[in-house]
């Protein structure tokens, strides 16, 4: 599996978390984590870094000068439980990070949901 290297893994110190989200899925988080990497890579570069850690099953996409999201897949006993925090990473003006992308968060939700639903297999 190629990856576009570029986001830090670790969460930059003055990120702010702005969104979380969490529900269960059906599967086990080997093939969660695979499906969950197939929907959210950047289609091209223009869209974002991605960066993966398999191990801890920790995929990170950051684009934009403020938008970060990360998703975290972990077993669960019924499956596994997907995870996706959105964080504010701009250093400079940070404070309008979330008014730029207000529309981006206020459909993160339902776009969360759509995830859950198409990895519902």
């Amino acid at each position: 599996m190629s990856v576009v290297p570029g986001a830090p893994l670790e969460r930059p110190a003055h990120g702010t978390v702005l969104r979380e989200f969490g529900d269960l899925v059906p599967g086990d988080p080997d093939t969660v984590f695979a499906a969950v990497l197939d929907r959210v890579r950047p289609a091209s570069p223009e869209g974002g870094n991605l960066s993966t850690d398999p191990v801890q099953r920790l995929i990170v996409v950051q684009g934009g000068w403020w938008y970060r999201a990360e998703y975290r897949v972990t077993p669960d006993p019924v499956g596994s439980r997907l995870g996706m925090t959105i964080v504010n990473v701009a250093k400079p003006a940070h404070w309008a990070g979330p008014i730029t992308g207000r529309s981006v968060l206020r459909a993160s939700g339902e776009a969360f949901q759509q995830l859950v639903e198409e990895l519902s297999f």
